[in-house]
């Protein structure tokens, strides 16, 4: 059980956060894009993969990762040039992404004592859940009875046995009798299938450590993240808050139990997921030379769901009209080039992810009107009770 848990967090975390870190992001914001990332790199090349009529294996996946690793290298050393060309002092890049020696290793603690709450809320999750499974006649091996796990399961066998982890040809899976066409985010099973590969458990173990450990790690991260990007200030009082926020995402039902209660497992972890992008997508405009991590991260949560994009969307939006619109990062541009060049360097990153994501999300349009006869209308409520609710969180599954 220690070997599942500790290799699923390593696989999850390290190759996106190695990415990150080789495109010039500083170490705690490599660490928490990391599952971002390795979602974006599995989820991408499932799809590449499969349009070349390529098995999606562990050397496979691997040589996709080492190219896009090849591609952040070749990120951060043009962006080094084009400062050393501008200056030794670069007017574009803000103590928040060049601080002193002092000020770095500073950070590097602010960020060790926020991932203490994310650590003890993870452990504190992963604990509870797998304690449930474990107790019960077959173990890890139990598997809930609902239509959504099982599909997972079932996907990730289907692709640890025939290498096809292609978002747009899920429909081989699902349609088994008529082969038509579907649409169906994969990266999730993707990177479950690799991790699977690795250490060889049953589906239907394999399936419970994925549902369970992934959401107990990005969950928190996304609360400490959140929290670091509303407060605002590289200070020890904001590592602390950060912190604290992580271990109060834990004791909330409707962010962990009730995603894995019902099998939402890819939507769960897109949903906290963009939390984290949002807050790293924020800094761009002191940061240009994060594009290429946040357009990564950005193809990683879309690969995880297509509901996580509109999400960093309207986040944004928010921000920049409540937060960036009045105060622009570079008010010496002046006052209409200074807000027209926030939203170009936000929109740099969404670029190159939307021509990613976009001939995925296109095979699946002809999904749309089954999706929209789902009704998730609640009656019997007014307006009052329903932010009531809302605030407080009563879902029928939190009930």
């Amino acid at each position: 059980m220690v070997w599942a848990i500790v290799s699923l967090v390593a696989l999850l975390v390290i190759p996106g956060a190695v990415v990150v870190r080789a495109s010039g992001v500083r170490t705690p914001w490599a660490l928490a894009l990391g599952p971002a990332v390795t979602f974006g790199i599995a989820g991408t090349a499932g799809w590449a993969l499969g349009a070349i009529e390529v098995r999606f294996t562990l050397v496979s996946a691997s040589i996709c990762w080492a190219v896009t690793l090849l591609l952040a290298l070749c990120w951060s050393g043009g962006s080094a040039l084009i400062r050393r060309r501008r200056g030794s002092v670069d007017r574009s890049v803000s103590a928040e992404t060049q601080p002193p020696a002092a000020s770095r290793w500073r950070e590097l603690g602010y960020g060790l004592i926020a991932s203490i709450g994310v650590i003890i809320a993870a452990a504190v999750l992963t604990w509870t859940a797998i304690g449930r499974i474990a107790s019960m006649s077959e173990g890890m091996a139990t598997i809930q009875q609902g239509w959504d796990t099982l599909w997972h399961a079932s996907v990730l066998r289907s692709i640890t046995e025939d290498g096809m982890a292609s978002a747009t040809r899920m429909g081989e899976i699902q349609n088994v009798e008529t082969q038509a066409v579907s649409y169906y985010p994969a990266a999730w099973h993707a990177f479950g299938a690799l991790w699977i590969l690795i250490v060889r458990l049953p589906i239907t173990e394999a399936v419970n450590y994925l549902g369970i450990i992934i959401p107990a790690v990005t969950i928190p991260t996304a609360a400490a993240a959140l929290t670091w990007r509303i407060i605002d200030r590289r200070k020890l009082s904001t590592a602390v808050a950060a912190g604290v926020a992580a271990l109060v995402s834990a004791a909330l039902p409707v962010l962990m139990p009730v995603g894995v209660f019902v099998g939402a497992w890819p939507y769960q972890v897109s949903i906290a997921l963009a939390i984290t992008v949002f807050a790293f997508v924020t800094s761009l405009p002191h940061a240009p030379q994060r594009i290429l991590s946040a357009a990564l991260s950005i193809i990683g949560i879309g690969e995880l769901h297509p509901a996580s994009v509109p999400t960093v969307v309207m986040l944004g939006a928010i921000w920049w009209l409540c937060y960036r619109l009045p105060r622009p990062a570079h008010p010496e541009l002046g006052a209409v080039r200074a807000k027209l060049y926030d939203v170009a360097v936000i929109a740099a990153a969404f670029v190159p992810a939307v021509a990613v994501l976009l001939p995925q999300w296109l095979t699946g349009t002809s999904q749309t009107e089954d999706v929209r006869a789902v009704s998730a209308e609640v009656d019997d409520l007014d307006r009052f009770d329903a932010w009531y609710r809302g605030a407080t969180m009563l879902t029928r599954h939190t009930e």
